[in-house]
């Protein structure tokens, strides 16, 4: 091969390969709803899907959706965005009637999540992977805020309004529901009160609604307040770092 090929190859071959990986991860348009696979899409209107099927956007492998200060509509009995692993949600922008459902790991940031049935729905109990990392959010009026089974952390957001728990992480890793309880709940510059209109009525044994529900003491900073937490492996116990513990 002579000196001038070599050079050539040298040069053009990884400007090639850097030209489709950036056009790999460009970011596509969204104007529908339905299964969008993978990749990075953002809204350039507002987005009704509160008649779509199974969820507005879902997402099967790691994908992201910017919402530009755009909101998308959902129907509460099902979510606005569904993740089959890890996503990434962000604003600023607004998801209205439905919230966010996520099989493993999602970094939402600058959104507001109202008159959802779950604003955040990571549960995912028998895996324990439900982690959500949760910044400069909003999420009001919903009937849950943040079901996690892992691992919820939250900064400077907050959660007010829930009919029930305002931020739940009650999950088992490894071993299902016989293992060890695992969730865990920590609190950056937010506020979680006002939640658990609905009373007595969360959970099998008729226990309070609260505004943080975890299997692990809640981490707050200084800055960080909740009004009523619940300590799960106990009847009525609460963990004592909220101010109406």
């Amino acid at each position: 091969m002579t000196f001038a090929r070599v050079l050539f190859t040298s040069l053009i071959v990884p400007l090639i390969a850097a030209t489709y990986a950036a056009a790999a991860s460009d970011p596509v348009p969204l104007s529908s709803c339905g299964v969008v696979g993978s990749g990075t899409y953002y809204l350039e209107s507002d987005l009704d899907c509160s008649g779509a099927p199974g969820g507005a956007i879902e997402f099967i492998d790691r994908g992201r959706i910017e919402l530009r200060g755009f909101t998308i509509t959902g129907d509460s009995a099902q979510s606005a965005v569904r993740c089959q692993k890890r996503c990434d949600v962000v604003g600023p922008g607004v998801l209205d009637g439905a919230g966010v459902e996520l099989a493993a790991v999602a970094t939402i940031d600058g959104i507001t999540i109202r008159n959802a049935y779950v604003a955040v729905d990571a549960e995912n109990v028998d895996s324990g992977r439900g982690t959500a990392r949760i910044t400069n959010s909003i999420f009001v009026d919903n009937e849950f805020g943040v079901l996690v089974s892992r691992y919820a952390r939250l900064i400077d957001s907050s959660v007010t309004g829930s009919q029930r728990d305002g931020v739940w992480a009650n999950g088992y890793v490894r071993k299902g529901p016989s293992g060890p309880c695992r969730g865990r709940i920590v609190l950056e510059n937010s506020d979680i009160s006002g939640n658990g209109l609905a009373g007595d009525v969360c959970g099998s044994h008729d226990r309070p609604c609260v505004d943080v529900a975890s299997c692990k003491p809640p981490v707050l900073d200084a800055l960080s307040s909740c009004e009523r937490s619940f300590r799960f492996g106990s009847i009525e116990e609460s963990w004592g770092v909220c101010t109406l513990d």
